[in-house]
Order: structure tokens, then C-alpha cells, then sequence
């Protein structure tokens, strides 16, 4: 199964993305990728357990403001 994974995450849905979706893939903006990053780079700094749930819930809303503006 092919799927398009894209590091860009605004905006949330790009011309990749869209074009993926339409021809019926799996697709992702980089919104994940970008969560992932942050908390790996918070644990290993810190020490501390993984904080990608706060992040995400944290992130994603800023992110959807940014595609549709404020």
C-alpha cells in the first residue's frame, strides 16, 4: 500500500497531500513528524519520559490556526 508522508505541516493540506488523498493514499502532513522530533530532543535532553501526547495537543491547534488564520 503506498502512503506520502510530507515534512511540511502548514499548510495542513498542500498540493502533495491533496494530489496523495485523490489518488487514494494514505497521507500526512509533517504536524507528527514535527511532535516526534520535539519530544526525542526534550527526553534526550532532560531525561524525562516522553511528552508527545502534551505536545501534540498543545502544537496541533496552533497549527490549524495557522492554516485557516486567526
Amino acid at each position: 500500500h503506498a502512503c506520502t508522508l510530507d515534512v511540511v505541516y502548514i499548510p495542513a493540506e498542500n498540493e502533495l497531500v491533496r494530489q496523495a488523498r485523490v489518488a487514494g493514499m494514505k497521507a500526512m502532513n509533517g504536524g507528527d513528524m514535527l511532535v516526534a522530533q520535539a519530544a526525542a530532543a526534550f527526553m534526550r535532553w532532560t531525561g524525562l519520559g516522553d511528552p508527545s501526547e502534551i505536545m501534540r495537543a498543545a502544537v496541533m491547534p496552533l497549527l490549524a490556526a495557522e492554516t485557516t488564520g486567526p
